[in-house]
């Protein structure tokens, strides 16, 4: 049942993404609090991107989880953390301070590994939410790739407002569009711009994402 409901989700995803882009974005399946089977189900439907919020619960799957599964940490990085995240991601999305690039730099290097990141925008300037304020970008980024040798900087995350109308939506989709615009400008080596969920990857898609954070659309709705 479970391998037929997520058999059926992602092939109708697919389908969804095809006809709103001619690219082929990065699907990040949204994993936390999902089971060991959930993963497994999706890894057999060709789905092998997994995004996590926790650490300790990244840690727990990427240790039992012996097949081709590559880790995406898309939660707040708390500085104690570090450790376990650098040991166990292939991917940060959410990096918005330098203490936590030179952090999981550092780890990195003592690993003697290199980990793929992004930078967090605030685009919206929501308190409740993490990233920098996107005059904030450029200074961040050029500490990250003059100082952090073993984080590979590739572009950036962003999480728009859902609660908002169509106009709004597309206020913050055309922010974002100007803020990877200016950036790209001045760190050619970007190449990756993570935005839209299973609520707004269809218009995100448009806007110039190449990765996709979705739980629902191929787990199903949450219990």
């Amino acid at each position: 049942m479970l391998k037929e409901l997520i058999r059926n989700n992602v092939e109708s995803l697919k389908a969804e993404i095809s006809s709103a882009t001619q690219s082929e974005p990065m699907i990040v399946a949204v994993s936390k609090k999902k089971s060991k089977d959930h993963i497994l189900a999706a890894l057999n439907q060709g789905i092998n991107n997994f995004g996590e919020n926790y650490a300790a619960e990244l840690a727990e799957k990427a240790q039992s989880i012996n097949a081709d599964a590559v880790w995406h940490f898309i939660g707040p990085i708390q500085s104690n953390k570090t450790k376990i995240i650098a040991s166990f991601a292939d991917w940060v999305h959410s990096v918005e301070r330098i203490k936590i690039a030179e952090r999981l730099n550092k780890h990195c290097f003592d690993l003697s590994k290199s980990i793929n990141v992004l930078i967090q925008v605030n685009i919206d300037n929501e308190v409740s939410k993490s990233g920098v304020q996107t005059s904030d970008v450029y200074p961040l980024a050029k500490f990250i790739e003059d100082n952090c040798p073993n984080l590979r900087l590739r572009g950036l995350m962003f999480m728009p407002t859902l609660t908002k109308s169509a106009n709004e939506k597309n206020e913050s989709m055309e922010r974002i569009k100007q803020v990877i615009d200016a950036i790209s400008s001045d760190f050619n080596k970007f190449d990756t711009f993570s935005f839209g969920t299973s609520h707004d990857y269809p218009i995100a898609l448009k806007y110039g994402s190449n990765l996709i954070r979705v739980g629902e659309n191929i787990f199903g709705k949450r219990e």
